[in-house]
């Protein structure tokens, strides 16, 4: 058969699997179906190619991820992996701190600082790690050691301060910093100066609304000082209560009890002009604010110890100017670690977090804020835009802003001040008042003044006022002991009502002695509680021949300032004294008996045994015979009454009983008189 070539042979149809074809297996040639070579096993060995390869499914194609690239140099060529983008431009760069400057460049970069405080060293990484370190004030900062304020003393260097006050004058606490520090008034403060201080100034009607004790000014309405005391205005006479001036330190010439001069004395400074145009006056002044001392000081930056240079920090204070430097805020203020406490800022809008500030005036929507009632107001809310926009009092509904002219359902209300003006609610106190006798019932008085006390005693009588006439006294060269025919005892409170000098007039409390009477403390104020004094104050007097049982209130009209004003009292009302003659006793409101003698009808025995007869042994006397032994008989022995055992009468029995016997003595015969119905026995013995 003469040689064939493929080429030669006719075209095939469609290949169905079952077409015999040729194979060499094991150096046989032997056949087999198209459809058995499909279904021979695949290639296995792994191909690396420069493309996808659907005829090696095992094969690998070559690509390039990100930076890196594939440059195809063709047939017979190479196919070369290439960097490219930033890690080409990263192979190109020179050294130092690399960074990423676009999408596909890099460029070296040196970490570097501004201003003053801080410093680096091998900022771009070639020979050692980028090291920052502080310098300056931040260095010696960081470097301060202990807890407290810092001041800057030098250029670079710091010191701890701390807050000091002036004995007497300002109190500090926390000073060092431990806390916020705090400054203050000190207690028993004593103010520097030698002029005056000044205190609040103004009428009557300029006083606060709620007054406490202790609270000092000047009235204008008065023209004199008036203080709050014992809960009530009194005003401070000019020239009271002052007895000596003594003269502290750097004075001389007390102690004054009567006219005086007092000196500044000599400090031992010498007398001159201190201070030139080349030397500056150094002066010690003590506590008093004398000089003590005086010398002069050559005039130098350091001697003086004047300011040179002024510095500021970064971003927080600028300064400028040499001899007369400028401090103020840069452009550019940062805070860092600083609070803002106060002050006024004038911005027209600032970032805070992510919260937008806003001028006052600017529309602004709050969110997860609190609105503080007590330090803020708000107006112009609509009622629809609260969730509670009414208030209900007593059983009557008000919408807010509303007004209701009648309320229903209140069971109490309480008001805190009597009515002033027509129309206003009266409290119950103003309705009591209004309906009394509007006195003020104070503790009873033990006795009573029906003179002077200088013509009661015999003796001198010395007024002094004390504090406002509070502990205000009354001194007697001669002891008071009996008044109005009382004999006083310790505490005893007295009224007395008719000195000559009606100031002097009031309640008093008697000491032990008797020379010195003190103003009683319910009476030693003006005001119209039952601890002070005012008009229609009652005083009731419990003892004395004159005034017991009669009650005084005082008539004096207006404000009484004590020691000055007349004090009068006048007779309200005097009791009915009643006392006893025995046996009737009177003690206040109690009237009782003693033993009644037998001449105003009584008996003058006080007690008795069961079965005793009372029987006259004299014209006024009565006496007692007790029971006798059962039998026996009463009868006369001549002189007085007595119980016997023989009788020699006959006796005579009323009996209404159905039955009863008699004892028959000495063979008489008793008669027994009867009602007529029941029928009686009668018995011999």
């Amino acid at each position: 058969m003469a040689n064939i070539q493929i080429t030669q042979l006719p075209s095939a149809g469609a290949i169905t699997g079952t077409e015999s074809v040729p194979i060499v297996q094991n150096g046989v040639t032997v056949q087999t179906t198209t459809g058995a070579i499909a279904a021979s096993p695949s290639l296995t060995a792994t191909f690396l190619t420069k493309n996808q390869e659907p005829t090696l499914p095992n094969s690998r194609a070559l690509s390039g991820g990100t930076g890196i690239g594939l440059v195809d140099g063709g047939a017979q060529s190479t196919l070369q992996i290439t960097l490219n983008a930033a890690s080409g431009s990263l192979e190109a760069a020179g050294t130092g701190i690399i960074a990423k400057t676009g999408s596909t460049t890099v460029a070296p970069r040196t970490l570097s600082t501004t201003g003053n405080g801080i410093s680096v060293t091998d900022g771009n990484g070639v020979s050692g790690n980028p090291t920052f370190q502080l310098t300056g004030i931040a260095a010696a900062i960081a470097n301060a050691s202990g807890t407290g304020m810092l001041a800057i003393v030098g250029s670079t260097t710091i010191a701890g301060r701390q807050i000091t006050g002036t004995a007497n004058q300002i109190a500090v606490t926390d000073g060092n910093g431990a806390g916020n520090p705090t400054i203050s008034l000190a207690n028993n403060a004593v103010l520097p100066g030698t002029e005056s201080v000044t205190v609040p100034i103004g009428a009557t009607g300029a006083r606060p609304v709620s007054p406490v004790n202790g609270m000092l000014r000047y009235s204008t309405t008065f023209q004199l000082f008036e203080g709050y005391i014992n809960n009530a205005w009194q005003t401070i006479a000019a020239g009271s209560g002052v007895t000596s001036i003594a003269t502290g330190t750097g004075l001389t010439g007390g102690p004054i009890t009567s006219t005086g001069t007092i000196s500044i004395a000599n400090s031992g400074v010498a007398a001159g002009t201190y201070g030139s145009s080349s030397l500056v006056p150094v002066f010690t002044v003590n506590a008093q604010g004398q000089l003590t001392a005086a010398a002069d000081t050559a005039i130098s930056a350091t001697a003086i110890g004047a300011v040179t240079s002024v510095t500021g920090t970064a971003n927080e204070i600028t300064s400028s100017g040499g001899q007369t430097p400028v401090i103020s805020l840069p452009n550019a203020l940062v805070f860092t670690s600083k609070t803002v406490t106060g002050g006024a800022f004038n911005m027209a809008s600032a970032q805070v977090a992510s919260d937008t500030v806003t001028t006052n005036t600017a529309a602004q929507t709050l969110t997860n804020k609190t609105i503080s009632g007590a330090s803020n107001t708000l107006t112009n809310i609509a009622n629809a835009s609260l969730t509670n926009s009414s208030l209900t009092v007593g059983s009557t509904n008000i919408a807010l802003g509303a007004v209701s002219l009648t309320l229903g359902g209140l069971t109490s209300v309480t008001l805190t001040q009597d009515p002033t003006t027509n129309f206003q609610a009266a409290t119950k106190q103003y309705v009591d008042n209004a309906t009394s006798t509007a006195l003020t019932y104070h503790d009873p008085t033990q006795a009573a003044t029906t003179a002077t006390l200088a013509s009661i005693t015999g003796g001198t009588v010395t007024y002094n006022n004390g504090a406002a006439g509070v502990g205000a006294t009354l001194t007697l060269s001669n002891a008071l002991t009996v008044l109005d025919g009382y004999t006083l005892l310790n505490t005893n409170r007295i009224l007395v009502k008719n000195e000559a000098n009606q100031a002097n007039n009031g309640v008093y409390t008697w000491a032990t002695g008797g020379t010195v009477l003190t103003r009683a403390t319910d009476a030693d104020t003006y005001g119209s509680s039952t601890n002070q004094l005012s008009l229609n104050s009652y005083f009731f007097t419990q003892n004395g021949t004159v005034n017991k049982g009669t009650s005084f209130v005082v008539t004096t009209v207006g404000t009484i300032t004590f020691g000055t004003t007349a004090i009068t009292f006048a007779e309200f009302s005097t009791s009915q004294v009643y006392t006893g003659t025995s046996p009737v006793n009177v003690s206040g409101t109690v009237i009782s008996l003693t033993t009644v003698p037998v001449n105003l009808g009584g008996t003058n025995i006080t007690s008795y045994t069961v079965g005793d007869l009372l029987y006259a042994t004299g014209a006024t006397t009565l006496t007692k015979l007790p029971i006798g032994v059962a039998g026996r008989v009463l009868k006369s022995t001549g002189t007085a009454p007595d119980w016997q055992l023989n009788p020699t009468f006959l006796p005579v029995v009323l009996h209404n009983g159905s039955s009863t016997s008699i004892p028959v003595a000495s063979g008489f015969l008793p008669v027994l008189l009867h009602d007529g119905v029941t029928t009686v026995n009668v018995a011999l013995f």
